[in-house]
C-alpha cells in the first residue's frame, strides 16, 4: 500500500522522485488514486496531507538529484514498474 506524504524539504523524506512527463524515461508509471483503499502496492498512490497516515515520505525533486523517477498514467491498468529490479522497489509497498 502506497500512501504518500510529500515533504517539502529534501531532508525529511525517505525517497527523492523526480516526475517525467514521457514514460520511457520513468522507472515506475504511477496512477494517482482517491481512496486509502485503491492505493494497494507500489504504482497506486494515495498522496495525503496526513504525515501520520503516510507510510513513505518523498520530495519531488529535479531529475538529476531523484533517486527514482515517476511518470502519472490515467488509469491502474498502465501502472507499474519498468525497471523491474530498481533499488527503491522495496522501499515503496
Amino acid at each position: 500500500m502506497a500512501i504518500i506524504y510529500a515533504s517539502p524539504t529534501m531532508g525529511d523524506a525517505e525517497v527523492r522522485v523526480a516526475v517525467v512527463a514521457e514514460r520511457g524515461f520513468a522507472d515506475l508509471w504511477v496512477c494517482r488514486v482517491s481512496s486509502v483503499g485503491l492505493a494497494n502496492g507500489s504504482a497506486r498512490w494515495f498522496i495525503t496531507p496526513d504525515r501520520q497516515m503516510a507510510n513513505t515520505v518523498v520530495h519531488f525533486c529535479s531529475r538529476g538529484m531523484a533517486q527514482l523517477t515517476v511518470c502519472w498514467v490515467n488509469n491502474m491498468g498502465e501502472s507499474g514498474w519498468r525497471v523491474a529490479d530498481h533499488p527503491m522497489r522495496r522501499r515503496l509497498r
